[in-house]
């Protein structure tokens, strides 16, 4: 696999609990939000969906 030149200036946040999940090779400097697969995090939005809070 050929390299594209690209830096890995995109970061991957899980939008819930806030930790760095990862990167990814972009041309600018991003944030893209995720859900991060953590148990505790996980654990945390499972209890959230059912009490019905956001």
């Amino acid at each position: 696999m050929q390299s594209t030149g690209l830096m890995e200036w995109g970061t991957l946040i899980c939008k819930h609990c806030g930790s760095i999940v990862g990167s990814m090779d972009t041309v600018k400097i991003t944030k893209y939000y995720v859900e991060c697969k953590d148990e505790a995090c996980v654990t945390s939005r499972s209890c959230k969906v059912h009490s019905g809070k956001k």
